[in-house]
């Protein structure tokens, strides 16, 4: 698995029950966010190519699991930056749109944090951009589009803020596409209760997860928004995933 990092490893192997070997689950793992499967579309695949039966509940499971780490692995400054791109779209969760507000460094391209809200304005922007500062600090430049909510929020908390179209932005309009077109080809559905909407923030951060630590990036030259860490742990579970190649 090119590109994946110390971290991603530890993650999947520490949030897993032993029952199932730990490179069987992150290879799951890796069907499910990176090629696009459906839980159980993941299921049949481990069952024809490892011999491996477990429901499709056992990798819903899985992922959702990783829920409380990938709340650590936010909690925390992911890298230093100076700018940070800000943008909001819609997304479908649980048959009724939502806002999905995405924070992405310029430079490597690494999402910073994600965060869903029921509606768009400047309460919630705010909401968005202070914790981002607590993180990243007060002299954070965030780079926005001409949303009518990005000044209030900017002026209420005295953040530094700049207008951009185009530019840099088109990063993040990259990452929504990327996001949506997984939503839609992967059979996920969310309830529209209160739960529903806490999987879906638990399948987003995981995706972030993915995406800055595994899935290789065109414009970096092929290389992941974070590096990885080399080690002997990581080697040896890579051999395990060699297996993937069955895909191509």
């Amino acid at each position: 698995m090119e590109g994946s990092s110390y971290f991603w490893i530890m993650l999947c192997i520490n949030l897993v029950r032993w029952r199932t070997p730990p490179e069987i689950i992150l290879f799951s793992l890796n069907l499910y966010f990176g090629f696009k499967l459906s839980l159980r579309d993941v299921r049949d695949h481990l069952f024809e190519e490892w011999g491996f039966w477990r429901s499709h509940e056992a990798v819903r499971q899985w992922v959702q699991r990783t829920n409380r780490a990938t709340r650590r692995y936010f909690a925390r400054p992911l890298k230093r930056v100076s700018r940070i791109i800000l943008d909001e779209s819609k997304v479908r969760v649980g048959g009724e749109w939502v806002w999905l507000w995405v924070a992405l460094d310029p430079v490597r391209r690494v999402v910073l944090e994600v965060y869903l809200s029921k509606t768009r304005n400047g309460l919630v922007a705010a909401s968005f951009m202070r914790k981002l500062m607590e993180k990243y600090g007060r002299k954070v430049l965030f780079v926005t589009d001409g949303g009518k909510w990005y000044p209030w929020a900017a002026e209420s908390l005295g953040a530094r803020w700049l207008w951009l179209k185009g530019g840099v932005r088109s990063y993040v309009e990259r990452w929504f596409r990327t996001i949506k077109d997984r939503l839609r080809v992967f059979n996920c559905t969310f309830s529209k209760s209160s739960r529903g909407l806490e999987n879906a923030r638990t399948f987003l951060r995981f995706y972030a997860y993915y995406y800055n630590h595994v899935r290789p990036h065109q414009s970096l030259k092929q290389n992941t928004p974070i590096p990885s860490r080399k080690g002997t742990r990581i080697q040896r579970l890579q051999k395990a995933l060699e297996v993937k190649k069955t895909l191509s």
